[in-house]
């Protein structure tokens, strides 16, 4: 399911699973046009923990660039899923891409990959907004790796965001006559050691 599935379509297709509704933030009591499965499945990374499926979307200005969780929790334990819900993670932003274009300088995540160290923490990969530095807009906010923590009932927090290193770096890449610029974090993967660091 990661990837553009169903990009061609303008309605999307429905592939055994439904995406959430949400609130118009500016006009309470509304709700935001329904999600497209065709446009809004950008689905960028995934990964299990504790028999759950938990897949990002971060980019194109379509649906809402955030975490989401695949069904119920531990659901993979009881087979294949059909017809499983995407919802947001507690805590995890909700605000639709369009919305946060059109105010030019409100910052959304762009997440790409996940790792949990355990049940209480969350590492999260943020390429960035993909606006050069400089350029009005940018907004850096959230771009590197991002560290969440679960309180116990089900709601996560961003408690840090590493950026050194990995936003802002200027180099030339072999083979290149021109310089690149770092906008964030794409990929991760980690381990959890024996002593529970």
């Amino acid at each position: 399911m990661v990837g553009n599935a169903g990009n061609g379509s303008s309605t999307g297709y429905q592939r055994g699973f439904s995406l959430a509704q949400l609130p118009e933030p500016a006009h309470p009591g509304s709700n935001c046009a329904p999600d497209k499965t065709g446009k809004d499945d950008n689905f960028r990374g995934m990964t299990v923990f504790n028999n759950t499926l938990y897949v990002t979307k971060g980019s194109g200005s379509n649906g809402v660039n955030t975490v989401n969780q695949v069904g119920a929790t531990g659901s993979l334990a009881g087979g294949p899923l059909t017809n499983a819900a995407i919802t947001i993670l507690p805590g995890f932003n909700k605000l639709p891409e369009k919305l946060a274009e059109t105010a030019l300088t409100t910052a959304t995540p762009h997440p790409l990959d996940l790792f949990f160290g355990d049940s209480t923490h969350l590492f999260v990969a943020d390429e960035g907004d993909g606006v050069r530095m400089g350029v009005a807009g940018k907004n850096t906010s959230f771009s590197g790796l991002q560290e969440w923590i679960a309180d116990g009932s089900g709601n996560w927090s961003l408690a840090q965001t590493f950026q050194q290193g990995l936003v802002g770096q200027v180099g030339t890449p072999d083979g290149l006559s021109w310089k690149v610029q770092q906008d964030g974090l794409r990929n991760i993967t980690g381990q959890q050691n024996a002593d529970g660091s």
